[in-house]
């Protein structure tokens, strides 16, 4: 079987997405972005919905970020991050299988 360089680089991107929602902190958080009916969240209501440390949910929406699930805007005073899945039909797609959004 043969993989063009599109369908290996979609199936990099799909990848991407399940190793960053395969801890279950992580899909907690992504999840309450999901339901929260919020366009952004700053860093302190993320980590305190999941109930969870400051630094640990840092690092969590580090991953998040990087997997091209979630973008930080940084303002004066705050951090805020939201979800990225608008646009992308494929990622829609596998957030749907997970029951996330």
């Amino acid at each position: 079987m043969h993989v063009s360089r599109n369908e290996l680089k979609q199936l990099e991107q799909q990848f991407s997405i399940y190793k960053a929602v395969a801890q279950p902190l992580r899909l907690a958080i992504f999840r309450n972005f999901c339901n929260c009916g919020c366009e952004k969240l700053t860093v302190k209501s993320i980590y305190e919905m999941p109930g969870s440390e400051q630094s640990v949910a840092s690092h969590h929406l580090v991953i998040l970020k990087r997997s091209g699930l979630s973008r930080r805007e940084r303002t004066a005073r705050n951090t805020y991050y939201c979800i990225c899945c608008a646009d992308d039909d494929c990622l829609i797609s596998i957030l749907q299988t997970l029951h996330v959004c």
